[in-house]
């Protein structure tokens, strides 16, 4: 069976480490009760083509990604294109889960700037759900 994995590097240990004290601060109560949401969302990533920035997001209504990027493109100098689109009951803890892993990377609010291979790792993770 595949066991999916997001890092290798140096830093993922301190992402673990940021992942559990989130979980110790939310609580195991409102963890079980998220868990048991009957909302599905989206979870996307985005890609400012011709770069290494990818912003990764999630809307509340599913098959949202395409509207998310339109209106983001308005204010982007850059084309961009949906990398990862994925309606799933765990969209908010993905994508959160997402940011720690790779808080060292993060050049900006939701943007982050990845390469192929963590872009890859995500999807393989995403999968492996």
């Amino acid at each position: 069976m595949y066991k999916p994995s997001i890092s290798t590097r140096t830093q993922s240990r301190n992402a673990w480490e940021e992942l559990i004290d989130l979980g110790r601060d939310i609580g195991p109560d409102a963890i079980l009760k998220g868990l048991k949401t009957t909302d599905v969302g989206t979870l996307y990533i985005l890609r400012a083509t011709t770069t290494d920035f990818y912003k990764i997001g999630f809307s509340s209504n599913p098959d949202h990604a395409e509207t998310r990027k339109r209106n983001l493109q308005t204010g982007c100098p850059f084309k961009l294109e949906i990398v990862l689109s994925v309606n799933t009951f765990y969209f908010r803890y993905i994508e959160k889960f997402l940011h720690i892993v790779y808080s060292s990377q993060n050049t900006q609010g939701e943007w982050f700037e990845l390469s192929g291979t963590d872009v890859d790792n995500i999807k393989k993770f995403v999968d492996g759900l």
